[in-house]
């Protein structure tokens, strides 16, 4: 799997347009947590749904800097949500949504430790600030261990592949 890292100018770039982003919906927050209720877990088994921070398509600048970076002219965005792990947060291994074609996960800060990236098995050395990843998530089993310290915070985006009208 291969990881590739953000300039710094287009991680503050991210960070800035995230920051000012309106967020989640009562109605996409409920969605979300009806179809995923199980993906994210701490030590308690309690869900850390509240902790995802969804974007919709809200910011049209946010959303073509994403598609232009990480999706190509096939490609058009599906959802993102930011993903907070705290310490002991973890996700279990899991496939994506089958309409999903790629998902990319971006690296939003350091200095936490455990939390490793886990792919078909192989462990991923995603630990800086600014990397990211891109695979197929329908199909590669994907998994985070637990957070031993600190906070992980990553960008989830789901591609679909773009729609034709004829």
């Amino acid at each position: 799997m291969k990881i590739s890292s953000l300039t710094n100018s287009e991680i503050d770039y991210l960070e800035s347009r995230l920051r000012v982003n309106k967020g989640m919906s009562d109605r996409e927050y409920q969605f979300l947590k009806k179809n995923h209720p199980y993906a994210v877990m701490r030590d308690d088994n309690a869900l850390i749904l509240s902790d995802m921070k969804h974007y919709g398509l809200h910011d049209t600048d946010l959303n073509n800097f994403i598609l232009n970076k990480f999706g190509n002219e096939n490609y058009s965005i599906d959802f993102f949500y930011e993903l907070i792990y705290k310490v002991g947060d973890y996700t279990n291994p899991h496939l994506d949504k089958k309409t999903s074609i790629q998902t990319t996960l971006i690296l939003l800060n350091e200095g936490f430790k455990g939390g490793e990236l886990v792919i078909n098995n192989e462990e991923i050395d995603f630990n800086k600030r600014g990397s990211y990843v891109n695979f197929k998530g329908y199909k590669d089993t994907h998994s985070v261990k637990k957070v031993l310290s600190g906070e992980r915070k990553v960008l989830v985006v789901m591609f679909t592949k773009k729609l034709s009208i004829i």
